[in-house]
């Protein structure tokens, strides 16, 4: 994967999925609570997004067969979501 220099090294676990369009609020409070140490990942069909927060807002890197496609922001995990779903898909 053709990682971005300024994304954090260590994956947690999911933060959300496009299988139930369920967020873990558990992982999003541990994202809060170490800002750009740790990233969680987006589970989607057509592609993958890690997520981070940088201590004011969260942000994900979108990745499709592992190349780099765009970096989204936004002030909470579900504008995130919506974000980049309604970009790349909701599957």
């Amino acid at each position: 994967m053709g990682k971005q220099p300024d994304m954090p090294d260590t994956v947690t676990s999911d933060l959300m999925s496009n299988f139930d369009h369920e967020i873990e609020n558990h992982v999003a409070e541990e994202l809060r609570a170490r800002p750009n140490e740790i990233c969680a990942v987006h589970a989607a069909r057509d592609f993958c997004g890690y997520v981070w927060y940088n201590g004011s807002q969260f942000l994900e890197d979108v990745y499709i067969y592992g190349a780099f496609q765009k970096r989204f922001a936004a002030n909470t995990p579900e504008k995130l979501m919506e974000k980049v779903n309604n970009e790349f898909g909701w599957e």
